[in-house]
């Protein structure tokens, strides 16, 4: 009677390998995790309906077979709990992230609009709203932060050209003029003026042809997310400090929400 479930379980064995082949034939179009999860729910539910058919190997069952049985099950029911709870949180981000771009494709019309009010009221060649991002690690595990220009509008009619291309995942180290921005919020003076602040960044003004620019920055809270600047070129006559203040303050304002999503 010692070993009585061995011969019952030697009697089924062939029902209990036909329903796994069943199992698994029903299954074959799936991948390889998937079948495996599977062949785990087809075996633990035969050994569950087994032993409830045949309640006397209770008796004579080993109670460490019986207890490791337990064990694999709810190990198993704990890492299905943890997965299927994974995936759900996975789906809402994918959500939440289609969410996001749809806001923004809405947006993109709206903002665009607000950069050439602006940049016909200031009499510019060019408008670009910057925004600060993350990207990249070091070996050692510190973040380095880098802007790109997301949005880009110019005075079409002077046949500006647009530069917003060449302007993509620059390193925020290697520039003094956003941080100058950033504690100012506001800056505004010509290429000689720049060059006094931050060298690299006046060569990026040499490379736009703006003679002229007006920075100011866009926080969310406490945090600098980004900034627009407004770029005059030769030719262009620059309006009074105030006048570009009150409309590149307005600016930032209707710029933000493109870059701040608020889920």
């Amino acid at each position: 009677m010692k070993f009585a479930w061995l011969d019952i379980l030697g009697k089924n064995i062939k029902v209990i390998t036909t329903s796994i082949l069943n199992w698994l034939y029903s299954i074959r179009k799936l991948n390889y995790g998937d079948i495996i999860k599977n062949l785990i729910v087809a075996l633990l539910i035969i050994g569950v309906v087994f032993i409830a058919l045949n309640l006397e190997l209770l008796k004579s069952m080993p109670l460490l077979v019986l207890y490791g049985f337990i064990a694999v099950l709810l190990t198993f029911l704990i890492i299905q709990f943890f997965t299927e709870s994974h995936t759900n949180f996975k789906k809402k981000e994918e959500k939440e992230e289609i969410k996001a771009l749809e806001k923004l494709e809405e947006l993109s019309p709206l903002v665009e609009e607000e950069m050439f009010k602006c940049l016909y009221k200031l009499n510019a060649s060019r408008v670009l709203l910057h925004c600060y991002h993350n990207s990249q690690k070091s070996i050692g595990n510190a973040p380095f932060a880098k802007m790109s220009v997301v949005k880009e509008v110019v005075d079409e009619d002077s046949n500006v050209e647009m530069m917003a291309d060449y302007f993509q995942q620059q390193m925020l180290g290697l520039y003094r003029f956003p941080t100058y921005v950033n504690n100012h919020s506001i800056f505004a003076g010509n290429q000689e003026d720049v060059k006094k602040i931050d060298y690299k960044y006046y060569g990026n003004m040499v490379q736009t042809k703006d003679v002229y620019c007006a920075t100011k920055s866009i926080r969310h809270g406490s945090t600098n997310v980004g900034y627009v600047t407004i770029g005059w070129q030769e030719g262009k006559e620059i309006p009074p400090f105030d006048k570009i203040k009150t409309e590149i303050d307005k600016l930032a304002i209707e710029c933000r929400p493109y870059i701040v999503m608020n889920r």
